[in-house]
Formats: structure tokens, C-alpha cells, sequence
């Protein structure tokens, strides 16, 4: 299975929860603490619009990564794992130089 689908499927049906909890009659989605402390400090109306903002940062989050889209910093794991063997290789390639020019300096002191 693709990640992508995966983790962007699992947003989306977060996001459709978050939704049916700022449109429900429910009143469970408002207990849990952080809600509940919105609602008491704003009035619920600012803890369903809370809930509604929850719901369309998810369902972008979602759509963003299932079409591909990342940050520019992002890069996809196959060139992550290149390059993270390269600098491996450059690691030890300068580890072994180190190491034949302490050979080189060695000084005795007898």
C-alpha cells in the first residue's frame, strides 16, 4: 500500500470527523479538555468553529499529501536514503584519512 494514500486517507476521515463535530448535536467532542476550556473561556460557538478550523486544516493536510504536493524542504525517502548513505560514505572515507594521517604524526616521546 502507498504511505501516501494511507496517512492522506487517514486525514481526510479525520477531517470528516472533525467536521461532523462542529456540524453534530453531540455533546461528547466538547469534553475533552482543550475544548472545554475553549468553550468556557469563548462560548461554544468559538469551540465549534474550533472544531470546523481542525476540519479544514485536516482535510488539506490530507489532499496536499495524497496529490504529492510537500514543502520545499521535504524530500521524497529514496533521495533522503542516497544521501544519507552518501554522507555515510564521506564519513568514513574522512575517518580513515584521519586515521592514516595520526599514523603519520605520530611522534614518539621516549
Amino acid at each position: 500500500m502507498n504511505d501516501e494514500w494511507l496517512v492522506g486517507g487517514l486525514a481526510g476521515v479525520m477531517s470528516l470527523c472533525f467536521l461532523a463535530f462542529a456540524l453534530g448535536p453531540w455533546e461528547k467532542p466538547y469534553q475533552l479538555r482543550a475544548i472545554q476550556a475553549i468553550a468556557e473561556r469563548f462560548g461554544k460557538l468559538v469551540a465549534r468553529f474550533f472544531w470546523l478550523l481542525l476540519a479544514v486544516m485536516m482535510g488539506g493536510l490530507g489532499i496536499a499529501i495524497v496529490t504529492g504536493k510537500r514543502p520545499g524542504y521535504a524530500v521524497p525517502l529514496s533521495f533522503e536514503r542516497s544521501k544519507i548513505h552518501s554522507a555515510w560514505a564521506m564519513e568514513v572515507t574522512s575517518e580513515s584519512q584521519a586515521a592514516n594521517l595520526d599514523q603519520s604524526r605520530k611522534v614518539s616521546f621516549e
